[in-house]
């Protein structure tokens, strides 16, 4: 699929402008990832980030297989089980590259944490959009526990990493829900884009007690 859709649906969404496109910034060849880092053998997906002195330098891997199935089985058309899971991962890169660029070019910081629950929302959002499209109607409960409960974390457990995967699942999951009651049951879809682009400009501690007071 053409991943520049992607990025132009979660633009669309969040009302943000940017002249980067993901395309030209990613790569799916395992010998570039391997370069960036060895020990990542078991990744699909990944987002490398250097910081220089005034500038980032962005990479986003997604593998081979990621990358072909989409292309044979464009989600644009169709989503459904044999592609579900590599939209996500594409989303979940290009919600990643996103954010970077949006928070550099505003000239904010934004942490690992932040990332990773806006991806966690992304995926659900556009999941939603996409089965709503082509359906017209979508089970939002079972697609909530799909993406928030039955799922598992690389990262090792007690590690940093492992924590902060558990923390965005938990609070996206729990906004998410909130989106459900609110908006996604009654079809708001107004008012939900107008919750979800003011959500994505908070800084992260709005965005708990946010997520706290909705839910």
């Amino acid at each position: 699929m053409p991943f520049s859709k992607l990025q132009e649906r979660l633009q669309d969404i969040y009302e943000i402008e940017t002249d980067y496109a993901v395309a030209d910034f990613l790569v799916s060849d395992e010998t570039v990832r391997n370069c960036l880092d060895s020990g990542a053998s078991r990744v699909r997906e990944t987002v490398y980030v250097s910081e220089q002195r005034d500038s980032l330098d962005i990479t986003v891997y997604l593998h081979a297989d990621v990358v072909r199935n989409l292309e044979n089985a464009d989600p644009e058309s169709a989503l459904h089980s044999g592609n579900l899971e590599d939209f996500c991962l594409a989303t979940e890169g290009i919600s990643h590259f996103l954010k970077l660029v949006w928070h550099g070019e505003n000239e904010r910081s934004v942490s690992l944490l932040d990332l990773e629950l806006q991806a966690e929302i992304d995926k659900f959002v556009l999941t939603y959009l996409y089965l709503y499209e082509q359906l017209q109607s979508v089970n939002t409960r079972d697609l909530r526990r799909l993406l928030f409960d039955a799922v598992e974390f690389q990262p090792e457990p007690g590690t940093d990493e492992h924590q902060r995967y558990q923390d965005a699942n938990h609070y996206a999951g729990k906004y998410c829900q909130a989106l459900e009651r609110i908006y996604m049951d009654c079809d708001d879809a107004r008012h939900m884009l107008k919750e979800l682009r003011r959500f994505y400009r908070l800084p992260l501690a709005d965005k708990l007690r946010r997520i706290n007071k909705l839910h």
